[in-house]
């Protein structure tokens, strides 16, 4: 059987950063407690291998996270890839704990432009999904000056001014066609607005590989944690395209039944959060299909 891959696979750059960076604090300070607040990315192996080693996840509780931390022995708390609130950051630092932000360098940059909008006398409209890290941290900075939609049907609900500039802020793994439906639809109503630059390439390219190459396969392999927001989008849009579509997290949930005579050209696509030796390792056994 032919395989089509969509690369790059595996690890973002980002995720390997976030990754190195946790296991180095680690290393360098093997007698102090190192948490890390939240999913460091959105992949429950990885999460479980860092426990291994003895940096250990708290889980976000954000309605009572100055009790769930009193309790902790002081240490390194390093918060995630997506963003964090300024009032868990200073809950962090008032509890002791050494602070280290892990926010991904575009998700900063994001929330940076974000601010300087509203600064400038803006309204953001973020289009994002509902209750995810990254979407919550964003919204945080100024939550009476920010509008929040999961799509365009969200809009019918929404007071728009027409005299009022606003400043389209995007969740970093929301495909383009998603953005491009809410740009066209305030453009359609007569709204001005600026698109903040918050696009991640390392999603978005994935994305456009996978559409340019989808056409072609019989049955497409998506790979990723059931968490993971930029994988879920993959699968989202592949089954779009191609009913054969499935979303895994590892080799050992392949079905053989998935395959039959008829199928002779398989992809396999993952998000930015899945491991390349994952991905690889189901590449090995599409290999032994006849």
């Amino acid at each position: 059987m032919e395989t089509i891959i969509v690369r790059p696979y595996g690890y973002c750059s980002g995720v390997q950063k976030a990754i190195k960076m946790v296991k180095d604090l680690k290393r360098q300070n093997p007698e102090v407690p190192v948490y890390i607040y939240g999913m460091l990315i959105h992949n429950r192996s990885a999460i479980e291998e860092l426990k291994q080693i003895g940096i250990i996840t708290i889980e976000k509780d954000s309605t009572n996270m100055e009790n769930a931390l009193r309790t902790l022995p002081r240490g390194i708390m390093v918060t995630t890839a997506h963003g964090t609130s300024e009032k868990e950051v200073e809950i962090i630092k008032k509890l002791g704990f050494t602070y280290i932000d892990g926010t991904c360098k575009i998700v900063a940059t994001a929330n940076k432009n974000i601010k300087n909008a509203i600064n400038s006398g803006m309204k953001i409209i973020y289009l994002g999904k509902k209750n995810h890290p990254e979407a919550n941290a964003s919204i945080s900075i100024s939550p009476v000056n920010t509008i929040f939609i999961q799509n365009i049907e969200d809009l019918d609900h929404v007071a728009l001014d027409v005299n009022q500039h606003y400043a389209i802020a995007v969740q970093t793994t929301i495909p383009n066609i998603e953005i491009m439906k809410v740009l066209d639809y305030l453009s359609n109503k007569h709204i001005s607005y600026d698109v903040l630059d918050n696009s991640c390439n390392a999603n978005s390219y994935r994305q456009k590989v996978l559409m340019e190459n989808i056409d072609d396969a019989d049955i497409a392999l998506i790979i990723g944690d059931k968490h993971s927001n930029n994988s879920v989008e993959l699968y989202q849009l592949a089954k779009e395209k191609l009913s054969k579509t499935y979303f895994i997290s590892n080799v050992s949930e392949i079905d053989s039944q998935w395959f039959d005579s008829s199928t002779k050209i398989a992809l396999v696509a993952s998000g930015v959060s899945s491991s390349n030796e994952v991905f690889e390792a189901i590449i090995t056994y599409l290999k032994l299909i006849k």
